[in-house]
């Protein structure tokens, strides 16, 4: 009887002992867990500000190639406007400097016809009739009056 109760205690303690070593092992992997958990946050806490950092980044250099684009444009702009300017102050340099060619033109032709009109009417008189004689006259006539 004694070995009896002595193999029943020592039953008793390897059932506690074994109850005891899976309450540990039990423990121990919920643990493990939570650490791996914790783990796992900061893990995805780092990948986040990484993204973060990236995409902060990335929007940084865009809005700095967009400035640097606007910059490009504007001085385009300010350099096209110039060139517009100075093509339109040649195009009035040119159509002032026609004008008074043009008047030096008109004058040039007046004092030929006048010349012709003066060696026409220098070697006495003349009887042209017809058409070509009414513009003759009419030619003499000062304003272009007529006198028919």
């Amino acid at each position: 009887r004694e070995m009896e109760e002595r193999a029943q205690g020592e039953l008793r303690v390897e059932k506690v002992q074994s109850s005891s070593k899976v309450e540990i092992a039990l423990k121990q992997a919920k643990g493990e867990e939570i650490s791996e958990i914790v783990k796992a946050n900061q893990a995805a806490e780092i990948i986040t500000k990484r993204t973060d950092v990236e995409a902060k980044k990335q929007l940084i250099e865009a809005e700095q190639e967009a400035n640097v684009k606007i910059s490009h444009a504007e001085a385009n702009l300010k350099t096209t406007e110039a060139e517009a300017a100075e093509l339109i102050a040649k195009a009035e340099a040119a159509a002032q400097g026609s004008k008074s060619l043009e008047d030096k033109r008109k004058y040039e032709l007046e004092w030929k016809r006048l010349n012709v009109l003066e060696e026409l009417a220098g070697k006495g008189r003349r009887f042209i009739s017809g058409n070509k004689g009414r513009d003759i006259l009419q030619e003499l006539v000062p304003d272009n009056k007529r006198i028919w």
